[in-house]
């Protein structure tokens, strides 16, 4: 038995980005790619919960107050 030739390889074509071969991987498995979604789905839920929020959030006025006399001068 003899087995079939190997077509040959162009030198100019671009090797393959990561981002295609993830594209790639999610169109031959679209069930990893719903699960992927379903799973941030629910970590954003779950962080949504624990969202520390306030309406009306506690802060200090800081208030500085500088006096100065000096005798004998005006306001001029």
């Amino acid at each position: 038995m003899t087995t079939p030739p190997t077509p040959p390889t162009s030198p100019a074509s671009p090797a393959p980005s990561s981002r295609a071969g993830l594209i790639e991987a999610f169109a031959r498995h679209p069930v990893a790619c719903n699960l992927l979604m379903a799973i941030m789905l629910l970590v954003g839920a779950a962080a949504l919960t624990r969202l520390n929020t306030q309406t009306y959030p506690d802060f200090d006025i800081n208030t500085i107050t500088v006096r100065m006399v000096w005798s004998g001068a005006t306001p001029e």
